[in-house]
């Protein structure tokens, strides 16, 4: 997504610049204040818990005892020394379903979309959640649940899916990309930026050069 001529330009050269500057760069030995090590041969001497044995040292030898202790002092062991503890269900928690149930992909399933707010702020911290079920099921059905860095309409080719892209350029200013729907693979939009998806893997291809010489060539002659 670019924004000016001059922009893409700079975005572009000093992108390389980094790339190149930082190529042989050992990492930093501090991050955010903590110490870190990326040297195995700097990992001092240890033993990795004994999975099928108890932290008081007794063994594990049924189900009974992995689900109801076992189990349970891993997962702590995670929450100490890896993931942390999730802190709980915020108290002012809600949630929008503002899509309540639509056809998708030529009818096979059905969508939602969610936004889940975790305070009573509307502009606070927020999540959407896109849910996908088969059209046809009877009843309930199994739910993969994925947590991801990346926007929702960026993770499937679906036009109806909520774009993200959007409310960060309007929350820095900018107009966006003018638009509520997910533009359809190969369907450039040409606003303040430039959106474009092209089919198939991350590398560049023929299209994508056409679409910066369009978006180019339109602020350029806007300044004309």
């Amino acid at each position: 997504m670019l924004e000016t001529p001059r922009g893409i330009f700079a975005v572009m050269t000093l992108s390389a610049c980094a790339a190149m500057g930082q190529a042989d760069k050992p990492p930093a030995p501090v991050v955010a204040g903590i110490p870190v090590n990326y040297d195995e041969a700097r990992v001092g001497s240890y033993t990795l818990p004994d999975p099928l044995l108890l932290a008081n040292g007794k063994p594990v030898r049924d189900a009974k005892t992995w689900n109801e202790k076992r189990r349970a002092e891993i997962v702590r062991l995670f929450e100490e020394n890896q993931y942390g503890r999730s802190p709980g269900r915020p108290a002012a928690m809600s949630f929008d379903v503002f899509d309540k149930g639509t056809p998708a992909f030529d009818g096979k399933g059905t969508r939602r979309q969610v936004t889940i707010y975790f305070s009573a702020d509307k502009a606070g911290p927020k999540m959407d959640l896109l849910v996908y079920v088969p059209a046809n099921a009877p009843g309930p059905v199994p739910l993969l649940l994925n947590l991801s860095f990346s926007a929702n309409s960026s993770t499937v080719n679906d036009p109806g899916v909520k774009v993200a892209a959007g409310p960060v350029y309007r929350l820095l200013g900018k107009q966006g990309l003018d638009t509520d729907q997910m533009p359809l693979t190969g369907s450039p939009i040409l606003h303040t930026i430039d959106y474009y998806m092209h089919a198939g893997g991350h590398g560049t291809i023929p299209s994508d050069w056409d679409q910066f010489l369009a978006f180019m060539q339109m602020h350029l002659q806007a300044k004309l």
